[in-house]
């Protein structure tokens, strides 16, 4: 049997030790993400540097795991069972991403999820002793604090600006454990710090009341009615992440939100986008944690480790985290480093024994073990009704408070180990170090060069360059439908204001643009419905059969996509009323009239614009009357 030396043993812990920091270093950047942001892109960043090496963190831990195997020749692996969901949701991630319609936007956030169940399984891995769990939780405490004070404060346009569902589920988690951490320190003679985890719960449980945002009971109802539509479709393979809102369109009512991009609950948000190997990831996530949390109620007071250094994890925590924070503040730069103190001091106060001790206390966890088993059920509740399962911002502290929430039970080793010869485990790392390059060179830095160059595009001083800047940005990124679109916006608005041939070449352009983004996102409805415009408007069109055909043709595509949009059915009714097909357009006309009365009143067509189709379908049914009556029989 080999043996290993010290040298060799202290690299390992080094290496797990690295894990830890770059997992908590993400949970104190990833609550300043704001609405729908991704690796790729936050609302307010123009450079994308910083958001493509967080999405590199998440596969440098798998990386320094892998490391750490190869330093100690050999393989720990600890619940190795949870392998199972993350290797569903890889499954479901690109399964759903080879059948959505919008490659370009389910590749960025497949990719995204995939990278964070891998790190999921990297910190199970690396987590050790009841120090490295206490320190992770108080890290959890400190990612809520500066969002949750914003939260409160009503005028700011802070992370309270965010998707509710993400504020909320970083407030519950924080609320739980935080409460898990005034326990503990009550429990602990010497602690005097209890009241700092105790402001810290308090400030976000204030702030998870306050910014609740819930939803209307029917816009709940509709939004379940429409997912459960797409999964009867989909049920298999699901329409693939950033999708749904495109489904939801086909099954909506005409009474219903026009824009929903998630079905408001866990269970059939995970179904409907991910498909059968989703929801299933999902449900066994949920019980595989649940049964380890119940087998380790027997054991969790046996020691598991001394304490750690405190300043040896948070040191270079909040080092990592600060560019991050600081860049990524709604509030301008000093407000960053202000937030990026206040949690490097609470995460310190919260993991430390007492302030004279710079450790973090390795006594067996007792409440705080369940209090994250109180946080991930409360978690759950609230993703019936404000799913955050497919937003990284949001997973991420979950998954944390899973891995920190494990426990062996009483008797057994927290680790299986396999010994491995040294030259396979230099491949496994290779293997995973090559997972992380594909990761970044065929995916962050083509979608990365697509949106520089989209955001150069709008700078240019010529309609020329930005064509240039927009073509140059679709052969970056060729799943990407955005620059073709923009650029049939361009041509399209220039030829509204050219004549004569500059028109006809101008709009000749803005077809083709269309065109483009309809072959790279099917499903995309705008585009049909301005590559009908663009046909009508060319000089002669209206009288034209074959222009009007084939825009009838793309405006039928766009009804098929979303049928219960009044607008798009009244152009279609037009152009077939020009075609002459008085009987479909009658049809058409009376449908658009019925779905216009049963939108809501903001989005109804005008009284002038209403009593004109009136009048037009009453000229078309004397019209057919009158050839009826005079017909044989």
């Amino acid at each position: 049997m080999t043996t290993v030396s010290r040298a060799d043993e202290r690299l390992a812990a080094f290496l797990r030790g690295a894990v830890l920091v770059v997992a908590a270093a993400l949970l104190l950047i990833l609550p300043e993400f704001r609405a729908s942001a991704s690796f790729l892109g936050a609302p307010g960043l123009s450079n994308p540097a910083t958001v493509l090496v967080v999405g590199l963190a998440f596969w440098l831990m798998p990386v320094l795991v892998v490391a750490s195997w190869v330093a100690e020749n050999r393989v720990c692996l600890a619940h190795g069972w949870m392998a199972a969901p993350v290797v569903l949701w890889l499954l479901g991630a690109v399964v759903s991403t080879a059948s959505a319609s919008d490659k370009s936007s389910a590749l960025v956030r497949a990719a995204e999820m995939t990278g964070l169940g891998a790190a999921f399984f990297a910190l199970l891995q690396a987590v050790r002793t009841d120090a490295d769990r206490r320190f992770l939780l108080a890290v959890v405490l400190a990612s809520a604090i500066v969002p949750g004070t914003l939260a409160i404060h009503p005028g700011s346009p802070g992370p309270a600006a965010q998707h509710p569902a993400v504020l909320a589920a970083v407030l519950v988690l924080a609320t739980c454990v935080g409460a898990g951490l005034v326990a503990e320190k009550l429990l602990e003679a010497r602690s005097r710090l209890a009241f700092v985890p105790a402001v810290a719960a308090v400030t976000t449980l204030t702030a998870l009341v306050l910014s609740w945002s819930g939803w209307a009971p029917g816009d709940l109802a509709e939004s379940w009615r429409a997912a459960l539509a797409v999964i009867r479709d989909h049920w298999a393979t699901g329409v693939g992440l950033e999708n749904f809102g495109h489904h939801y369109l086909e099954h909506k009512t005409a009474a219903a939100p026009y824009a929903v991009t998630d079905p408001a609950n866990l269970w059939l948000s995970a179904w409907s986008q991910l498909g059968l190997a989703g929801v299933s990831a999902a449900g066994g996530l949920a019980v595989l944690a649940a049964r380890a949390g119940l087998r380790g109620r027997h054991g969790a007071a046996t020691p598991t480790g001394e304490d750690r250094p405190l300043l040896r994890l948070l040191g270079p925590t909040v080092l990592l985290a600060a560019p991050a924070v600081i860049a990524l503040s709604p509030l301008g730069w000093r407000a960053g480093a202000v937030a990026w103190g206040v949690m490097a001091l609470v995460a310190g106060l919260a993991a430390g024994e007492n302030p004279s001790r710079l450790k973090v206390s390795g006594r067996p966890l007792r409440l705080l073990r369940a209090a994250c088993v109180a946080g991930a059920a409360a978690w759950l509740v609230l993703a019936q009704v404000e799913p955050a399962l497919l937003s990284a911002p949001a997973s991420w502290p979950l998954l944390v408070v899973v891995a920190a929430g494990l426990s062996r039970r009483a008797g057994t080793e927290p680790h299986r180990s396999f010994r491995v010869p040294l030259w396979l485990a230099f491949v496994l790392m290779l293997a995973v170090m090559a997972g992380a390059f594909a990761y970044a060179r065929w995916l962050l830095l083509p979608v990365a060069r697509e949106r520089a160059l989209l955001a150069a595009s709008a700078e240019a001083e010529t309609d020329l360059d930005m064509d240039d800047a927009l073509r140059e940005a679709g052969q970056a990124n060729p799943l990407a439908w955005e620059p073709a679109y923009v650029r049939g916006s361009l041509w399209q608005a220039r030829a509204a204001e050219a004549q004569g041939p500059e028109q006809a070449l101008a709009m000749g352009k803005a077809i083709r643009a269309y065109g483009e983004a309809m072959a790279r996102h099917p499903r995309l409805g705008e585009a049909y419905v301005r590559l009908a415009e663009c046909r009508l408007a060319i000089a002669g069109a209206l009288e034209d059969p074959d222009a009007l055909r084939a825009a009838r043709d793309a405006l039928a595509h766009a009804t098929e996509l979303a049928p219960t949009d009044p607008p798009t059915r009244l152009r279609l009714a037009d152009v077939t009323d020009r075609l002459g097909d008085d009987a479909e357009a009658l049809a058409e006309y009376r449908r658009a009239l019925q779905l216009d009365a049963q939108a809501p009143p903001q989005r109804r067509l005008a009284d002038e614009e209403r009593q004109s189709v009136e009048r037009r379908i009453g000229q078309l049914e004397e019209s057919l009357e009158g050839t009826t009556g005079g017909s044989p029989g």
